[in-house]
Parts: structure tokens; sequence; C-alpha cells
């Protein structure tokens, strides 16, 4: 049996998902786990609000790896999200995907406020800015059109449905984060959600995705719908189980968790049926489009901060991307989760790691990947790059696909019981081999027989051929 090549250190005793990963590292008989101090590691699976940046890349010898991109953090915070969004270059112009939000910090923390007027100048100027003015200028404006005056705040750093307000009352929104101490965001209440039958229920969609240390971005092609257990009711902004699917609130505070779906957790092979079953539409054509774009967008906007391509490590993370959808199909980014946990009913954290359970989905298409960046032609073989493919040019007397092989080793090509010898003289042999014959066989496989009768060599009698 074979030592194991590579070396991990687990420091996450919390994270289920890295739990797992461990123990299927050390099954493949490749990793082996070290104790969690050992500086000598190939990866490090870490609690990302303690990892020692700094320390890593300085063994020599090693490439180590971390399960976190250091500053990603700040997408994966509600306000610090708003701000990446709303002063993004990328995106401040084109985001149409993101509610209507604003940064709240309560008054007890004496942060400037910006004027109603100035736009989003004051997210450059000073980065803690309260944005109450500018809420209540668009709550005003609404009010008056009749567009809809129903929103949410919430907790930057809340979790688990702590720390929310659904309010018509924008008073009532700003009193409740002055008494809570800590920043929130306001934002615009989806109204006209997309409801499951039966029940006409609410639900959101968890999307788990893959950033590789190169900043390829993978989906899962397996997502959730975190569902309601109660029916959808506008007129009731206080009953948290018919408007949060947060799994916490159903579990604890609705009598029907489980009703419709164990765990109330569809999946996404179910909701392709019924999308298509109650509304003719295909989920491939009209809400995966949108939440690949959606996540390529987030995540190639702050590529540039916290890439780790030219540092003396390298990091890899999993994010949890949350949707919601409303009435028309238009699909909408909630929040983003740094440390995601899985689904109740995803057991098989082998298929979660798999290249075939995930989809690239960028580099877009429409960008050349370099087939040839991994230098797969072996024994001194040319890569020639294709779109989605390579070949190679095998120098003389190799053959195969990566140039792998001899080319007595592809298939004996030689006929009749003759010996393949390998020759390297690529003009004299230029199939890189040549075949000893047997007696009575020629040709360059050996693949003729002879006639020895051909002279017609028997006087006065017949001639055998083979026997002559």
């Amino acid at each position: 049996m074979s030592l194991p090549m590579y070396t991990f250190v687990l420091r996450d005793d919390s994270s289920t998902v890295f739990a797992e990963v461990a123990k299927i590292l050390v099954s493949t008989g490749k990793w082996k786990r070290l104790k969690k101090d050992n500086p000598r590691f190939n990866l490090m699976l870490g609690e990302r609000n303690r990892l020692p940046f700094g320390r890593l890349g300085h063994e020599p010898g090693l490439m180590q790896l971390v399960n976190y991109y250091r500053g990603a953090d700040k997408m994966c915070r509600k306000a610090s999200l708003v701000k990446i969004i709303k002063t993004s270059p990328e995106l401040k112009d084109s985001c149409c995907w993101f509610p209507e939000s604003y940064i709240i910090y309560p008054t007890n923390l004496n942060t400037p406020v910006a004027p109603a007027s100035n736009g989003i100048s004051h997210m450059t100027s000073n980065p803690k800015t309260d944005e109450r003015e500018v809420f209540l200028a668009s709550y005003n404006s609404r009010r008056e059109t009749g567009e809809g005056s129903v929103w949410i705040a919430k907790s930057s750093a809340g979790a688990k449905g702590a720390g929310i307000l659904i309010s018509h009352d924008a008073n009532q929104l700003l009193e409740f984060i002055d008494n809570q101490g800590q920043v929130h965001v306001i934002q615009k209440y989806l109204e006209n959600p997309l409801l499951l039958e039966p029940g006409h229920r609410k639900f959101d969609i968890r999307s788990w995705v893959l950033v590789d240390h190169q900043f390829n971005i993978y989906l899962y092609r397996e997502g959730v719908l975190r569902t309601s257990s109660e029916p959808y009711n506008s007129s009731d902004l206080q009953d948290m189980t018919s408007h949060l699917t947060n799994h916490c609130i159903q579990k604890e505070h609705s009598q029907n968790y489980g009703r419709y779906e164990e765990g109330n957790e569809m999946f996404f092979d179910e909701f392709r049926q019924y999308l298509l079953s109650s509304h003719g539409v295909s989920m491939e054509t009209s809400i995966l489009p949108q939440i690949k774009h959606i996540i390529r967008s987030c995540l190639t906007c702050i590529e540039p901060a916290i890439s780790t391509k030219h540092l003396s490590y390298q990091s890899f993370q999993l994010f949890g991307f949350d949707f919601m959808v409303d009435e028309s199909f238009k699909v909408w980014l909630i929040e983003i989760n740094g440390a995601p946990a899985c689904a109740q009913s995803v057991k098989n954290y082998h298929l979660l790691i798999t290249s075939h359970a995930v989809v690239l989905i960028s580099p877009e298409c429409s960008l050349d990947i370099d087939e040839c960046v991994s230098y797969p032609c072996k024994n001194g073989g040319t890569c020639i790059d294709q779109p989605g493919n390579y070949s190679c040019r095998c120098t003389a007397p190799f053959k195969g696909i990566n140039c792998e092989l001899l080319p007595c080793e592809v298939a004996n090509p030689c006929e009749n019981g003759a010996e393949c010898v390998e020759e390297a003289d690529p003009i004299l042999f230029p199939l890189g081999f040549r075949c000893r014959c047997l007696k009575g066989f020629t040709g360059m496989h050996c693949e003729i027989n002879i006639d020895e009768c051909s002279s017609n060599p028997c006087l006065n009698g017949f001639c055998y051929d083979g026997k002559y």
C-alpha cells in the first residue's frame, strides 16, 4: 500500500461540511491528517474567523492551500454586500437583481447621516455613513406613487432569522434598528413572491458555489428550496412563519413543519417538475440562467481584491447564495453565506465534491480557455489547444492521447507472431517501430505471407507453400 502523498489539518470542529471532507480525504489513501498545530501541511481546513493568513505560504517546499479567501467575508455581511453592489463599477449601473437597500446605523453610534439628495457619493467619501435620510426619501416617493410600501430590516451580521422586522412604517423600522445597537440593512420587501402549491407558501433557493484556487467558479448542480409551512399572508406582517423560510423559525414556531416537504426542503428535480406542471416554465431556461449570471457578477466583481493567484499560498471557498423568485419568475439575490451548511437531506458528500456534480459558470464560454495550461502531453509532446479540447503532437517513438505510450504498447502492431521493436529514428522509422518478422512473412507489419512457390522451384512435381 502506497504512503499518503499530501497532508492536511482540520481546525474547524463545528463545520459538518469540512468534517466530511476530512473523512473523504483520508479514505482516498492519498491524504494524511496532521495535528491542528502542525505547520507542515498542504491543506488547512480552518475556521474562517481564526485563519492565520499571515503565516501561510512560508514553509519551504510546500504550496499551502486554505479553505477561505481573505476578504470574502465583506460580501457575506449584509451591509457590506449592499455597499459593494452600490459602489462597484461593474454592478452599480447594471444591477437589477438586488432589492433596493439602505445601510442604517443606530443613532447611538453617532455615524454621519447622508443627505437624501447625494446619491451614493457618501459611500466613497465615508465608508460608515447612515442612509436613513436617503431611505426616507425613497420610502415617501414610493408611497406617493403606490409602488408598494413594505420593507424589511435585517441585522448585517444576523443569522437564523434574528434581528428582523417587516413593516409598512418607516419610523417603526428605524426605531427598531436604533434599539438594536448594531448596523442593519433596510431592504425593499418582495411583495409578489412566486408561491408553492399546495399551501400558497413562500420559499427561497440555496445554491452552493465553489471558487477554486484559480478563481474558477463552479455551481453545484443540486440546489434546495427552503419552504414555509404556512400560507403567505401579506396582511399580517408579524407572522414570521408566513414570511421567513429560515429553518429555525419554521421548526420552532410552525405546527405544520414538515407537512408538505420533509424538513421543509424541496430539491431541484422536484422543483423542475413543479414549474413545468403548474406554470409551463422550464427551470433551465428561466431560473438557472439568472442564478448563474448573479453568481458570476458578484464573484468576478470582488476577484481583484481577494484573488490569491500571485500570493505564496492559495485559497478556495464554498459559498451559499440565497435567492427568491417573484411571480414573474425574476430571480432576486437575498444574501451570500461564506460558510454554508448543507441541506438536511444532502447526505452524499462524495457527490458534493466530485467534478460531475458541478458546472463551470466562470470563466464564461465566450472566453478561450487554454486546455494546454496543465501540460497534458508527456515525453516531449507538443500540446495543441482546441475549443474545449486539446491534441498532442508526439515525438518519436511515443504514441497515445497524451504521448504516454511507446508504439508497441498502444496495441501490438506486428502480425503473425512478429516481434515489435521500438525505434527512435523518425526518418527510417516514421511510425516509431519496426516488426521483426518470423520466417515466411514480410511487410511493415509482417502482414504478408511470402509465397515460396511463386518462383516455381519444384521440377516435375508440386510445390507446397511454407514447406518448401
